[in-house]
């Protein structure tokens, strides 16, 4: 008697109800491909978000260090610093809120799209982009025709 491995589809059983849906095997690899895919641009969009906030508060925290009669580096480095970390983790959170299904990091991502869309004229750009990863992310259930 030979021996014979294990069934290739047998690995997928875990997800029976996703691949009722999707048919095959094969459609759910490319499915998790797909959303793979678009959580890379997610990192990548709020990565470029977080250190152009960053750059900006640098030149902010400059300008505030111009202006200072104090000491010129530590006005500079006490502005930056805690308004760059700040930004960063409201990107981290927004990012958390596309991906995740956190509720608070949900209301952190929609009123970092909010404040994108209206305070920051480049931020128009992202706020699109935002909205299109979350179309993607967040599929709604269609109903199956009978």
């Amino acid at each position: 008697m030979r021996w014979r491995g294990p069934d290739p589809t047998a690995r997928w059983s875990r997800h029976a109800s996703a691949l009722l849906l999707l048919g095959t095997p094969g459609k759910l690899r490319d499915k998790m491909r797909f959303l793979e895919d678009r959580i890379l641009v997610a990192k990548v969009l709020f990565g470029f978000d977080a250190v152009s906030g960053a750059l900006s508060v640098a030149g902010a925290a400059l300008y505030g260090a111009a202006l200072g009669s104090g000491n010129a580096w530590l006005t500079f480095l006490g502005i930056l610093v805690p308004f760059a970390l700040l930004w960063s983790l409201i990107c981290w959170c927004a990012y958390r809120g596309l991906t995740t299904g956190g509720i608070g990091f949900q209301v952190v991502f929609w009123l970092f799209v909010a404040g994108h869309l209206f305070a920051f004229p480049v931020g128009t750009a992202i706020a699109g982009l935002c909205l299109w990863l979350w179309r993607e992310l967040h599929p709604r259930a269609t109903p199956v025709p009978a």
